[in-house]
C-alpha cells in the first residue's frame, strides 16, 4: 500500500468518474439512436393506395400492415423511454462519481496545504533554534 492513501483514493475516484462519463456518453448515444429510429418510423411514407377495388384478403393484409406499423411505433416509443430512463440513471451515477472525485481533490488540497504549513513551521523553528545556538542562548 502506498504511503499516501488519499492519493490512491483520488486516483480511484478519478477513474470511476471517467468510467461513469463514458457510460453516460454511451447512454446518450443510445437515446439519440432510439429517437432517430422513432422519428424515421413516424416519417415513413404511407403505403400507396391501390387504384382498383380490393378483395377481402387484400383488405385484411392492409389492416395487418397498419397494425404492424402501429406496433413498431409503440415499440420504438417504448425503446426511447427505456433509453431515457437508462440515461437518467447513468447521469445520476456520473454525477455522484464526479462529486466524490471533487471531494477527494479538495481533501487532497487541504492535506497538501497542511503539509506545507507544517514544513514552513518546522523550517522557522529550526531557523530560530539555529539563531539561538549561534548566540549561545540555547538551554
Amino acid at each position: 500500500m502506498t504511503k499516501n492513501r488519499l492519493a490512491a483514493v483520488l486516483r480511484l475516484r478519478a477513474l470511476a468518474e471517467r468510467r461513469a462519463r463514458g457510460e453516460l456518453a454511451h447512454a446518450e448515444r443510445e437515446l439519440q439512436l432510439a429517437e432517430e429510429m422513432l422519428q424515421r418510423r413516424h416519417e415513413a411514407p404511407p403505403p400507396e393506395r391501390p387504384a382498383e377495388v380490393l378483395s377481402t384478403l387484400q383488405l385484411h393484409a392492409l389492416a395487418l400492415q397498419g397494425v404492424r406499423s402501429h406496433e413498431l411505433l409503440i415499440e420504438a416509443a417504448a425503446e426511447v423511454e427505456r433509453n431515457r430512463l437508462v440515461r437518467q440513471d447513468v447521469h445520476e451515477h456520473w454525477s455522484e462519481a464526479s462529486k466524490e472525485h471533487k471531494s477527494a481533490e479538495r481533501l487532497d488540497e487541504r492535506r497538501r496545504a497542511q503539509m506545507a504549513d507544517h514544513a514552513r513551521m518546522a523550517a522557522e523553528r529550526a531557523l530560530d533554534e539555529l539563531v539561538l545556538l549561534r548566540r549561545g542562548w540555547a538551554g
